[in-house]
């Protein structure tokens, strides 16, 4: 193809390009829509934790009742903010028992804000206080309480402006020869 070919072919491209065009309209700036967090810093989640550790299962049970609650710290973009959580898990058995108390740190991201019922995902991370009583392989009893390093991953549906469904999966370090590490489903209301 020759320079006065490609020539022709830019012009035509320009010119179909000017003709199919709108004329220009006045662009007005419309700030992003609030998350729903940001409005109500608080949050109040209650519901069940379920440990994967099969010697917690066995011993202790194997769904938790939990309580949690989380303070919105900062509105980092309209789709995402920051939030510290502290959650109550515990539970005994005969004489065995697991109590966590995670207080971590976490980020939010929520999806399409304009649909009644917005998704978010996020994750934390922390420190995993843990009381664990459970038997040990000669028939006692196996007792810890620790500081544990730990995170979480979380997943859930805005019901609407107050209320809520959370799922979160809990990370920890082990504890001993157990490690509390598991799923926590909760209904959560803000104010």
């Amino acid at each position: 193809m020759r320079k006065s070919s490609i020539f022709v072919l830019a012009a035509a491209a320009l010119a179909a390009g000017a003709l199919s065009a709108r004329p220009a309209s006045a662009q007005v700036f419309e700030p992003p829509a609030a998350s729903v967090e940001h409005n109500q810093p608080i949050s109040l989640r209650v519901g069940a934790y379920f440990p994967t550790n099969r010697k917690i299962r066995k011993d202790v049970g194997q769904t938790f009742p939990s309580v949690g609650v989380d303070y919105h710290l900062h509105q980092d973009s309209a789709t995402s903010d920051t939030f510290v959580s502290l959650d109550y898990i515990d539970r005994g058995a005969s004489n065995f028992h697991m109590r966590v108390v995670p207080l971590t740190y976490g980020i939010r991201y929520v999806q399409d804000l304009s649909a009644k019922n917005s998704v978010y995902y996020g994750f934390g991370a922390g420190a995993y206080y843990t009381n664990i009583d459970v038997s040990n392989d000669t028939g006692g009893h196996e007792t810890n309480n620790d500081l544990l390093v730990g995170g979480f991953l979380n997943l859930g549906v805005n019901i609407n402006q107050a209320s809520f469904l959370d799922l979160r999966y809990h990370f920890t370090s082990s504890s001993g020869s157990v490690n509390p590490g598991g799923p926590q489903v909760s209904v959560g209301f803000r104010f």
